[in-house]
């Protein structure tokens, strides 16, 4: 289990005000000013008034408190904190005078990697935690409050600590949100705190502005230390700086964009209830969406299931341009794009179309054989292998710069 108390006698050694911050509950303002006006211990969620706060998913039980300030006997402000099945908080809440409501969600892994032969460690344990930051304006609906991959966030950290008998390393990704298209990022690496020797490699850091422009991203201000190799900076490069919500919801316009498909108003949403239990993802060619599960893939990565997605969207505007459309998307499609007038693109838009009227209920008892056998979906698979190739590529590359990541985060 990771605790964040656990960082700080590791931080204060390498001096670190940043991460030291993140544990000061009430951030800058002097401690002795506050006064605790009322307290509720560990409670069942059933114990919640369910109109007090958007519950956070996973929890079981809850705890808050209230305080207020000797110099202003009008403020106040209320903390309630959200705890997991293992009593670890995964959420606290602030709420009170004058103040935007604020999240903090906390996530946990506890990973063991194999041998790292290039920095000759054996038995690394990796420990982190990410940390989300969340303001929303006054006025928010807490009920009604959705995480969908917005950048609505203030910040998010993710704190990684490498042990072994020598020694610990913290890793650091950090991004600071500058409003709703704009977030500064940095990943930095501490040396190695060694048992008995005053001795400490450099410190390893790259940084730059993370910009979102109607859905297309870009890079500014890129910096690096001197010990960090040039990077090649790949069209996925900045989708590797968002956290899994965030991919969901920006990859698939991407590849929409490969396929001239930017304008024809398809959404994307991150987190659907619509998607059925077996699949992570869905194209509808009826609603203009590519929908995902609100489960985080595990057995496909987010660019590989994208990918897949926004080929069924290319092939139903295929099937439109080749037919004037089933529905209006397909429509709009042959009036944008008109007929296909060359010969492979009709004979590849034929089997589309083909396959379209064989692909297999739900009800089916050999729905997943047919399924998988059907021509849209062996083009779908095979879009979202080759881009999952294209993808590693630089995703090796940033793990090779930064190994101390566990691998089990979706980092890079």
């Amino acid at each position: 289990m990771f605790k964040i108390t656990n960082f700080n006698k590791y931080v204060s050694t390498i001096k670190n005000k940043a991460v030291h911050s993140l544990n000061n509950l009430f951030e800058r303002s002097p401690k002795h000013d506050y006064i605790l006006l009322s307290k509720v211990e560990k409670q069942p969620l059933n114990n919640l008034s369910p109109d007090s706060w958007a519950i956070a998913a996973g929890s079981v039980s809850f705890s808050s408190v209230r305080v207020g300030k000797k110099s202003d006997p009008n403020f106040v402000r209320d903390i309630t904190t959200f705890y997991d099945v293992n009593n670890r908080p995964i959420q606290k809440c602030f709420w009170g005078s004058n103040t935007k409501y604020k999240q903090r969600n906390y996530e946990y892994n506890d990973a063991v990697t194999t041998t790292l032969e290039d920095a000759k460690i054996k038995n690394i344990i990796i420990k982190s935690c990410p940390i989300h930051k969340h303001r929303y304006p006054l006025g928010t609906n807490l009920k009604l409050l959705s995480l969908c991959g917005y950048w609505n966030k203030e910040s998010e950290n993710m704190l990684c600590v490498t042990q072994n008998d020598s020694g610990k390393k913290l890793s650091i990704f950090k991004s600071i949100y500058n409003g709703i298209d704009n977030k500064s990022v940095s990943v930095t690496e501490y040396p190695w705190v060694k048992k008995n020797s005053a001795k400490k490699d450099d410190l390893k850091f790259i940084s730059f502005d993370l910009k979102r422009n109607n859905h297309s991203l870009s890079v500014e201000n890129f910096k690096k230390s001197k010990n960090v190799d040039d990077i090649k900076m790949d069209q996925y490069f900045p989708y590797r700086f968002l956290n899994p919500n965030e991919k969901k919801q920006e990859l698939p316009y991407l590849f929409l964009q490969r396929y001239g498909l930017g304008n024809m108003c398809i959404t994307v949403d991150a987190n659907s209830h619509k998607v059925s239990s077996d699949a992570y993802a869905h194209f509808s060619s009826n609603d203009r969406a590519i929908r995902w599960s609100t489960t985080q893939p595990k057995k496909k990565s987010i660019v590989n299931i994208a990918a897949h997605e926004a080929e069924h969207a290319y092939q139903h505007k295929q099937m439109g341009r080749l037919t004037k459309g089933s529905d209006n998307y397909e429509s709009d499609c042959w009036h944008k794009f008109g007929p296909i007038t060359n010969d492979e693109e009709r004979k590849e838009a034929s089997k589309y179309l083909k396959a379209s009227k064989i692909y297999p209920l739900k009800s089916d008892p050999d729905y997943a054989k047919k399924h998988d056998s059907n021509y849209l979906e062996i083009k779908s698979a095979q879009a979202g292998f080759k881009a999952q190739k294209e993808y590693s590529i630089g995703q090796a590359q940033l793990k090779t710069i930064f190994p101390y990541f566990p691998v089990d985060i979706n980092m890079f």
